[in-house]
């Protein structure tokens, strides 16, 4: 028997997106739906790192690409736990969204504070989540300082060593906040010292191949490229959804890989809404969308045509 705090009924015709036509969306957390999705992931990591492992050149090639992606991949499944819309229990959503960030260096607590406060406050100067896409410029230093984000991999790396300090702090964190952001860089610390040792002791590259070679150059341009649409060249001030955020529509391959973080202002709109029920909500929301693309590349296009033609 589901529990009624995991299922609710939206009533689209009250809804900010819905306009007039009254529908009703029952909907609820799935457990089974996010370990599929897991089941996927983990057989794509088995087969990328064997890949990437291989003595052909081309393969390896392939498979660190491959790895790099999902290590994106994973930190929008992360996005899903830290809603807690994976699963019907918070501690599950903690648990698996602390191993799904642990590939790119992302911690699951501050990400998950700072993530809510930017839904409180986009819109405003206060949002600061992901980069000053107001300040933005399309310009070659700017896409290789954010396309290749050294720095916060060596701030990770740096909070990963302070972690096992007692007096281990985060700016504007609570103590349940810190003492739980301090448990993740340990846990990061640990599984890489182990990653490094293996390496060490089998005389291989393995960390490199399977870490962070795909971290730096594939994953790092592959997440960049997943959140810039989301709010870049959409209404900075304002504090309505469908003015501020921008929705993709894609195809089936971009709502899987990027977990549906393409329909944006529907999220915007219903953050607690799970992931796999957005499309039903855009069915009913389209017309009223200010910023929508039917692709990725059509979203692309229209930001360089636009800086090219300048």
């Amino acid at each position: 028997m589901r529990s009624a705090v995991n299922i609710r009924t939206l009533n689209i015709g009250e809804d900010i997106l819905g306009g007039h036509a009254v529908h009703r969306i029952v909907y609820s957390v799935e457990d089974f739906l996010f370990y599929r999705k897991l089941g996927v992931l983990g057989l794509i990591l088995f087969f990328s790192g064997m890949l990437a492992l291989s003595r052909s050149p081309l393969l390896g090639i392939l498979g660190i690409g491959i790895l790099g992606a999902m290590f994106a991949h994973m930190v929008e499944l992360q996005h899903q736990c830290l809603h807690y819309t994976a699963f019907k229990r918070r501690i599950l959503n903690r648990f698996v969204g602390v191993l799904l960030g642990l590939p790119m260096l992302v911690s699951f607590s501050p990400y998950q504070a700072l993530h809510f406060r930017h839904h409180k406050a986009v819109g405003t100067k206060e949002d600061t989540e992901f980069f000053d896409r107001e300040y933005f410029k399309l310009e070659l230093k700017y896409l290789l300082q954010h396309l290749f984000d050294l720095k916060r991999i060596f701030n990770s790396v740096s909070l990963m060593f302070k972690s096992w300090l007692p007096n281990f702090a985060l700016p504007n964190a609570s103590k349940i906040a810190t003492r739980k952001a301090q448990q993740e860089y340990q846990i990061m610390s640990l599984v890489l010292t182990i990653l490094a040792w293996l390496s060490f002791y089998f005389h291989s590259g393995i960390i490199f191949r399977l870490w962070l070679i795909p971290l730096t150059l594939v994953s790092q341009p592959v997440h960049f490229l997943i959140e810039l649409p989301e709010h870049f060249g959409c209404e900075s001030r304002s504090k309505e959804p469908h003015l501020n955020t921008r929705t993709v529509k894609g195809s089936w391959f971009s709502f899987w890989f990027t977990n549906g973080n393409n329909f944006h202002v529907e999220h915007h709109a219903r953050p607690s809404l799970p992931i796999d029920q957005l499309p039903q909500y855009h069915d009913y929301c389209s017309l009223n969308l200010e910023y929508l693309n039917n692709n990725y590349f059509e979203f692309y296009r229209g930001v360089f045509m636009s800086k090219w033609s300048k």
